[in-house]
Parts: structure tokens; sequence; C-alpha cells
């Protein structure tokens, strides 16, 4: 074991802050070892070598990415799992070696590893619990969530836990600012591009850099998007555009989504599910992604609302998508004003040295609705969870009850 390594303790074993342990460790204060490495995420042990990895517990749960990494990437020889003797603790294997030219492919299971069917019901019965109780504590809190009007359509969503204690619900197939890289490596300080740095929702790992409004609700762009087009003199166009939606919305709720979608399907028109004109008739989703799909929506609605379907309900239609497609122009445009505001902070914040741990509030123009913050994720729940959108983008503090083991 070379002296010159840090030791390194994972205080990650099941996929959010390890159970029973302060949100805040002092590697020197709480172990009496100023040379030992806590690795919570995988950004941590970019270009990182260690003497030894401790692993507290039973590391099936913890995130696969960052286990594989620690134990598979080169990182250390000497890996010690700390558990108790009727937990079975097991290390698992990747399920098979990266593919060259140099190795070839082997059969077997390694020594070390069993199954997780193959553990006692004891021991998965206590992981199962370190690894949902958090989850069944944050859910307890938000049980009632109730529509605040008939606008407010439910939409899939994942709970997000971030390292200052909040959290918030965020769409499952929407995207979110996200800038680690930002911090951590600098390749991507172009401002010249009218795209914020967004990532989906679903690919969100614990330590990610997320920007999200601190105080207030809603998604921030909305506001920047909204102050563009009063300057231009266009402030109606967001209403004019998507006026569509209502309509849509009342066709759904008088005939069904299985009407809709079977009347869409008459038309050559494959949906994901009946359930996605949801997604369509809220805020989640501007429109459809192309013309034609849009335009035979528009047909289907008319014709189920006994509008009829002619000549006027394609020009309306066209009418609708030309202003949406200049709609989304002006979300571009606000995407650049807020990339160089937000990049601009950054680099300050990066000259600094500045290392985010929880939570840094940055003020961007045009964001007068409320604080701005980059926050560092904590967990995400891997279960989906249908809610309200006026829930979406929504902080609050979340009570998280300390594991005792």
């Amino acid at each position: 074991m070379r002296s010159d390594l840090p030791l390194a303790v994972l205080a990650n074993v099941c996929g959010s802050p390890t159970p029973g342990w302060p949100a805040s460790i002092d590697p020197e204060s709480d172990f009496g070892l100023a040379a030992l490495k806590l690795i919570r995420r995988r950004r941590q042990t970019r270009d990182s070598l260690y003497a030894r990895l401790i692993i507290p517990g039973n590391p099936w749960f913890a995130p696969r990415s960052l286990l594989f990494d620690l134990l598979y990437g080169g990182r250390t020889s000497d890996v010690v799992v700390v558990g108790y003797r009727s937990e079975h603790p097991s290390l698992p294997v990747p399920k098979e070696l990266p593919k060259n030219h140099c190795f070839q492919l082997t059969t077997g299971n390694s020594r070390q590893t069993q199954e997780p069917e193959e553990l006692s019901e004891g021991a998965q019965a206590d992981d199962k619990w370190a690894h949902e109780s958090l989850w069944a504590s944050i859910n307890a809190q938000h049980g009632d969530l109730t529509p605040i009007s008939d606008s407010d359509v439910t939409v899939d969503a994942k709970f997000v836990l971030f390292a200052d204690g909040s959290g918030t619900f965020l769409p499952a197939y929407g995207r979110v600012v996200e800038v680690s890289d930002l911090f951590e490596t600098g390749d991507k300080f172009d401002i010249t591009e009218d795209k914020l740095p967004r990532t989906p929702v679903r690919d969100l790992n614990e330590g990610d850099l997320v920007m999200l409004r601190l105080s207030g609700s809603g998604d921030y762009l909305d506001d920047v998007v909204d102050t563009l087009m009063r300057q231009a003199g266009e402030a109606g166009l967001r209403r004019s555009a998507l006026q569509w939606k209502e309509r849509l919305k009342q066709a759904i709720k008088r005939h069904g989504e299985g009407v809709v979608a079977m009347n869409m399907r008459g038309l050559g028109v494959r949906l994901r599910s009946p359930q996605y004109l949801w997604e369509w008739a809220g805020d989640a989703v501007m429109a459809p992604h192309d013309r034609q799909t849009f335009l035979h929506l528009i047909a289907t609605t008319w014709q189920l609302e006994g509008l009829g379907v002619d000549d006027v309900s394609e020009i309306y239609a066209n009418a609708r998508w030309d202003e949406m497609e200049r709609l989304k122009a002006y979300h571009h445009k606000a995407g650049a004003v807020i990339r160089a505001a937000l990049l601009a902070r950054v680099r300050e914040l990066v000259a600094e040295r500045r290392h985010i741990e929880t939570v840094e509030s940055i003020e961007l123009p045009g964001a007068a609705a409320g604080r701005m913050g980059l926050l560092r994720v904590a967990a995400i729940d891997t279960k989906t969870r249908r809610v309200p959108t006026s829930t979406l983008f929504h902080l609050a503090k979340v009570k998280v009850t300390p594991w005792q083991g």
C-alpha cells in the first residue's frame, strides 16, 4: 500500500447520503485523518488514485457508475468492505469485461460476488429499507398534491433532493440547466452558442450542479422570454400561440384521451401513449415535434368539438405553428442572454476558486421574479410520480429522518 496516496471512504452506499451520517463530515476532526477522501459522487474520482477504499456497508444499492469506477477503474488495489456478518456484504462485478484486441472474455462468477437474490432475507430487507426509507419520508411530505385549476394538468415527475436540504419535482421528460463541467473542465465557456447547457432530468446524477430559481416557482427561462417579448412589442405572443392548448384540454376532458388518440391514429399519427396528449395540453411541452402532427392534432380537436374539419382549421393551425416558431426564437435568444450572464458569473466563481458544496446564489438579468442559484444534487428518486405542473421547479425544505442503525 503506497503511503503517498490518500485513503478513500465511500459515503454514498445507497444512492443518497449514507444513512446515519451527518450532512457535513470533516475527515480530520471526525476521522482523525487529514489524508482521507470522502467520496459521494463519481466526479470526485476524476484523475484520482487511492491507497485503500473503505466501503462502510453493503454496496449493492450504491450508484453503479460510481461503484464500478472505484472498483474497476484502476483507482485502488485494496478494497475493504465493513459490514455486519449477517448482511453478507458483497461486491458486484460488471456483466462482461471491456471488449478490445488485448483481452478475451471469460466466463464464470467472481468468488466474492453474491447475486442479490442469494442474500439472506434479513439482509435484503435491511438494504431495501436503507435504499427506500429516504424516499418514503419525502413522499409522505408530498401526499396531497392537488391541481390548483383545470389548466393545472398532471405530468410525470421525479423528486430531486439537493445538498442544502431543499428539493423539488422536476418533469421526468424535461431538461434543466446543469453546469458541473463548466466548473470542473472549463471546456464549454463559449458564450456565442445560443443554447443553455441543459441535461435531461432522467440523466441527472448525485453531485450534478443544477441551476434553478431559489425563490418563487416555475421555470425562470419563461420570465426572461416574456421580458424580451414585451420589449419587442409582442407581449401577447405566448397567449396567442398557445391558445389551442385550452381547446385540446377540453376535448380530452369531454371525450377522454383514448378517443382523441384513436382519432389521431386514424390520421396516421402514432403516440407514445394516450396520456402523452396531456403533455401537449400542459406547459411541459410547447407543441408536437413537427408541423404535420400539429395539423392533425388541431384537425382532430376541431372534429371532436364539432367545429368541422376544413380549410379554416388548417389556416388556424398554420397560424399558431408560425407563432410558436417565433416564440421558440425568443426562447433561443433568452437562452443566449442567460447563458452569457451565467458564464460571466461562473468565470468569477472559478477565478475565486469557489467550491460549491451545497448552493450558490447568483443574479441574472430578466429573472426579477426570484433569486437564481446553483444547487448540488444529493439524490434523485428512481421512481416517477404524477404531479400537477404547478408543483414543478418549486423548491421547498425537506425534513429527512436520519437512520438509526
